[in-house]
Formats: C-alpha cells, sequence, structure tokens
C-alpha cells in the first residue's frame, strides 16, 4: 500500500486544507532545548522554516514500513525499542507484536505544492530524522522529536513505484531513504542516498529504496 498522498493534495486544491503549525514549543521543547538539539538533529536555519499547512489525514497508522531484498522481507524498525533521540534507525525481521516497528504517518504537510509526511514510531513517538540536517550519501537514519519545522523529517513519495512500493525522498537533502548495501541482516542500518533509477524503467529501482506501507 501507498500513502496516495496525491490524493490528498487534491483534496487541499479543493479547499480541504486545515492550517496547522507544529512548532518546538507545541512538542514540549523550549527554546533553550531547541537550541541545545541542533548539533544532531537541528540545524540554526531549519528551526526558522516556516509553518507548513496539513491536509486532514486519512492514512495515519500505525503501519508497517518494509522493503523486499533478495527474497527477504525487513522492517523499518527503532533500533533496541530505544526512547532515546539520536538513535538509528534500522531494519529487522517483520514481527507483527513489535510497537517499534509500527509507524505512524504524521501530516501530510504542504510544502511549495509537495506533500510530506514525518515517520513517527510508535514505540518510541520520536520521528525519522537524517542526522545533523546532512546531505551526504550514507548519512544515518535516527530519531528525533517530531516537529514539522525541521526539513530533515520531512519525507514525500517520489515518482517511481514498483507495485504498491515507492520512494521516500527528504525534502532537505533530497535524497532517498535506503537500506545500507542492501543488507538483508537483522541490525542494518536505514541512511539516505541518491534516488535511484531510472523513471518509467521498474527494473532500475534498487530494491533496498522501495519502501512499501502495510
Amino acid at each position: 500500500m501507498r500513502l496516495n498522498l496525491r490524493t490528498a493534495l487534491h483534496r487541499l486544491a479543493a479547499g480541504a486544507a486545515v492550517a496547522l503549525v507544529v512548532t518546538s514549543a507545541a512538542i514540549g521543547t523550549t527554546a533553550s532545548a531547541a537550541t541545545a538539539t541542533r548539533a544532531v538533529g537541528v540545524s540554526a536555519a531549519a528551526a526558522a522554516t516556516p509553518a507548513v499547512t496539513a491536509v486532514p489525514a486519512e492514512n495515519s497508522g500505525p503501519h508497517f514500513l518494509y522493503v523486499h531484498i533478495s527474497g527477504k522481507f525487513r522492517c523499518l524498525e527503532d533500533r533496541g525499542s530505544s526512547h532515546a533521540a539520536g538513535v538509528h534507525i534500522d531494519t529487522w525481521t517483520c514481527e507483527s507484536y513489535k510497537a517499534n516497528e509500527e509507524w505512524d504517518a504524521l501530516g501530510p504537510y504542504v510544502r511549495n505544492g509537495a506533500l510530506y509526511v514525518l515517520w513517527k514510531n510508535v514505540a518510541s513517538g520520536l520521528c525519522m530524522n537524517v542526522s545533523g540536517y546532512s546531505k551526504a550519501n550514507g548519512a544515518p537514519i535516527i530519531q528525533w522529536p517530531c516537529s514539522s519545522t525541521y526539513t530533515n523529517e520531512l519525507f514525500k513519495e517520489g515518482s517511481t513505484e514498483v507495485g504498491d512500493s515507492v520512494m521516500y525522498k527528504n525534502d532537505y537533502s533530497g535524497k532517498c531513504l535506503n537500506v545500507e548495501g542492501y543488507g538483508t541482516a537483522n541490525g542494518t542500518p536505514l541512511i539516505q542516498w541518491t534516488c535511484g533509477g531510472v523513471n518509467g524503467e521498474p527494473s532500475t529501482y534498487p530494491a533496498n529504496e522501495m519502501i512499501d506501507v502495510d
């Protein structure tokens, strides 16, 4: 399944949108705390990002996010069911009873005409985040307090898809979620990488970037 963000965009165009401001204060973070978090999850410029618009959600969750690599299904998870900010997101055997493999889709949010979601882990209550606002290939995906003002936490569906699987591209870096090295071992880290594939040629789409939402 995919989140069908295009339908939400059509609803926005029809006037169904509501304004929603999610600031650091709204999620219980003080101004001084927000400053302290910039070393890992947030940059000064990003902290000043204008508010975005939210469309009433239809697919909030919880969801399982998984990849299919070399015949194996692996789910994205909060490593070790940790509640700590900065912990890496990795992949693990999919198990329906594990809350750290469940994700809520917050939003969708509109920025520059595109729709984005924040992926919030059910166990930790923290969101996927490109560590340190990096634009580099290989930068780790961590969990961090959720805010739609943090553009390194906003992900949109790519235009390429195979069946129900799509790529998720980060707003800030322009790079896609990627299971490092096509790994299938439990604990393989989730990173960001240049979005692969040739548009319109599914056989070229990298399996370690094609994510299904269940």
